[in-house]
């Protein structure tokens, strides 16, 4: 399906990213109570914060990126990401389906998910080819590449795009418009 995409325009969605962070506040501002208001509430989040995306980006193609739900590095770590203590009790890849349904209406969405990884290695991978997507993530490994893409900060009172050396320098004190590789490695 990607190869008829035009990818001139297109707009790389970190659609794991969207999921946590919306179950995250919907558990939060819920008392961090599972229940069923709150499954409802982070599914409705992502769907809303997703279909404002398309609105914005009415002319690019969108493409949902999902980790997948057997990462090789929980296979070979057991500990991988088991401080999410919010997320640890409730598997998120079983609501994709019914997510997706309600998106299915959407004029050039689409969704992929490469067996073994997660969608910040699937991303990379376009930056990688330079592509030049435009971003919709907050996961750092992202912005671990010299190559040249756009990144949305916010989609909230319409876009707000992100000033990478800026925030780099901001957030670890480098002067560089990407994180290097090493850095996660040193700090």
């Amino acid at each position: 399906m990607l190869n008829e995409l035009s990818l001139n325009k297109f707009v790389l969605v970190d659609f794991s990213w969207i999921l946590y962070k919306n179950f995250n506040i919907a558990f939060t501002n819920n008392q961090d109570t599972l229940n069923d208001f709150t499954i409802n509430n982070y599914k409705n989040s992502s769907i809303m914060e997703i279909s404002r995306l398309c609105n914005y980006f009415f002319d690019h193609n969108i493409i949902l990126v999902l980790d997948d739900a057997d990462l090789i590095r929980k296979q070979i770590y057991s500990e991988y990401k088991q401080k999410r203590e919010k997320t640890a009790n409730y598997n998120i890849h079983n609501d994709i389906p019914s997510i997706l349904l309600c998106l299915a209406e959407v004029k050039d969405l689409y969704y992929i998910k490469v067996s073994g990884l997660e969608s910040d290695d699937i991303i990379n991978s376009f930056i990688v080819y330079d592509f030049n997507p435009v971003i919709y993530s907050r996961d750092n490994d992202v912005f671990q590449l010299p190559k040249k893409f756009s990144v949305i900060e916010s989609i909230y009172n319409g876009v707000e795009w992100r000033d990478m050396e800026k925030y780099i320098f901001k957030k670890y004190g480098l002067k560089k418009n990407f994180i290097p590789l090493w850095w996660k490695i040193v700090r």
